[in-house]
């Protein structure tokens, strides 16, 4: 007791003892933890996503979040973290402080380890905010000279993340691979799950949805999922080629595919143009022109001049190059 290594029984049973969510019932301040999952899989979109729920104050999915600055040190360019952040904002039309970085960092270098400290004290305290998640994508990319597959060096590193964590009162989220072996998890060390407080698997199946399944909790229930849902939105038109340009998100509406389909692609739900692509997807994707036409007019009651109007904006979004004239189709991917 004299050199504060202990403390007294009664000092535990007076403790509150509950959980401090920053995301509920998915990440715990001031914890180290990984999402994994092959390429492909939606990790970065979730993980920008639960970033910009936090920054925001948005609740994730249903989950309530602990509003506060967040840190993406990312290994990709600012451009296309800059479309995945303007395509989250457009449809959820929110903002808070949330600062992607504009390098990537070497965690094997005591040095970069420090510069992450100071520029997430600065920066947060800048933003008047508490500094409540950094979020580490990838680790591959991230981990400098330092070997994912050592277990002494895995477990060392994530013993001063954690330090990191208390020192700033902010969780961690690191963003890594599976391995060849898709089915034994995580790629690399075995102390990357033995010693991280989180761990969590993304799979995905299906186009624009995803499984965030939930391994491993500290202290905490787990083996649980959440469906993760994104759609496509278009974010202006390219200066040199003409044509659109846009990125994915994350949405957090339980939409049926066609309504997803509908925000994915730009569509005003309430418009001609969505009942017309609902009457084509309700028919498999594909019907005669003058049947679609017959059904959104005379049995939706839409006017004539609207339907037609709704029918080339409709075709601009869903029709194929090799589309039979007499023929309206949407794409098989839809």
């Amino acid at each position: 007791q004299a050199n504060g290594l202990f403390y007294s029984m009664e000092d535990a049973l007076t403790d509150s003892s509950e959980t401090d969510w920053l995301i509920e019932d998915f990440i715990e301040r001031g914890t180290v933890n990984f999402m994994y999952g092959e390429s492909g899989t939606y990790k970065s979109f979730i993980a920008i996503g639960a970033g910009l729920s936090v920054a925001t104050g948005k609740q994730f999915y249903d989950m309530h979040t602990e509003q506060g600055a967040v840190f993406y040190i990312a290994s990709e360019g600012e451009r296309g973290i800059n479309r995945r952040i303007k395509a989250w904002h457009q449809y959820h039309q929110a903002k808070g402080a949330f600062f992607p970085s504009r390098r990537g960092i070497r965690l094997s270098e005591p040095k970069d380890i420090e510069i992450i400290e100071q520029a997430v004290k600065d920066m947060a305290e800048q933003a008047g905010q508490h500094p409540e998640l950094v979020i580490i994508d990838t680790l591959a990319q991230s981990a400098g000279s330092l070997s994912t597959m050592d277990n002494d060096e895995m477990s060392d590193l994530i013993g001063k993340l954690k330090a990191l964590a208390r020192r700033l009162d902010t969780a961690f989220l690191v963003v890594h691979h599976t391995g060849k072996d898709v089915e034994k998890g995580m790629r690399g060390a075995y102390a990357l799950k033995a010693d991280a407080d989180g761990v969590f698997k993304v799979k995905s199946d299906s186009k624009l949805l995803a499984d965030l399944h939930i391994e491993k909790l500290k202290d905490d229930e787990d083996a649980r999922s959440i469906m993760i849902q994104l759609a496509f939105t278009e974010l202006g038109i390219h200066s040199k080629t003409g044509k659109p340009f846009g990125s994915l998100f994350l949405m957090y509406e339980d939409l049926e595919p066609v309504e997803a389909y509908l925000v994915g692609h730009g569509f005003n739900r309430d418009s001609t143009t969505a009942d017309a692509v609902r009457v084509l997807w309700d028919a498999g994707g594909e019907m005669p022109a003058d049947e679609w036409s017959s059904i959104v007019r005379d049995d939706l009651g839409h006017d004539r001049r609207l339907f037609h109007k709704a029918k080339n904006l409709s075709l601009i979004h869903i029709s194929e190059p090799t589309r039979q004239p007499a023929t309206s189709r949407m794409p098989s991917s839809a």
